[in-house]
C-alpha cells in the first residue's frame, strides 16, 4: 500500500483546521452570549506559562503552513505579526503576507 505526501500531509492537517475552526466558532458564540469582547477571549491563557488562545492559533496555522512548503520544496511563507480577531484567524491567510 502506498501513501502519496498529500495524504500524509495535508490529509491530516484539514480536519484538524476545521475542528479548530469550530472551537473558534465556540468561543465566538460563548462571548456573545456572555456579552464577552472576543478579543479578551482571545488573549486568555490556561497557565501563565502558555500562549495566549490567539497565539496558539496562529501556531497552528503557522505549523501546517511551513510543513506544507517544506514538503512542496517551496519557499515558507513570511508571517505578518498582526494581532488578528477570530475571523481573521478563521481566514484564508490567517495573517501571513
Amino acid at each position: 500500500m502506498t501513501i502519496s505526501l498529500h495524504e500524509a500531509s495535508v490529509g491530516v492537517y484539514v480536519p484538524y483546521l476545521r475542528n479548530l475552526s469550530a472551537l473558534l466558532d465556540h468561543a465566538e458564540a460563548h462571548a456573545g452570549a456572555r456579552k464577552i469582547d472576543p478579543a479578551v477571549l482571545l488573549e486568555m491563557r490556561l497557565s501563565p506559562n502558555m500562549y495566549s488562545l490567539r497565539q496558539q492559533v496562529r501556531e497552528a496555522n503557522r505549523h501546517v503552513l511551513l510543513s506544507c512548503a517544506l514538503l512542496a520544496g517551496c519557499a515558507p511563507p513570511v508571517l505578518a505579526d498582526t494581532a488578528p480577531g477570530i475571523a481573521g484567524l478563521k481566514g484564508a491567510d490567517c495573517g501571513n503576507d
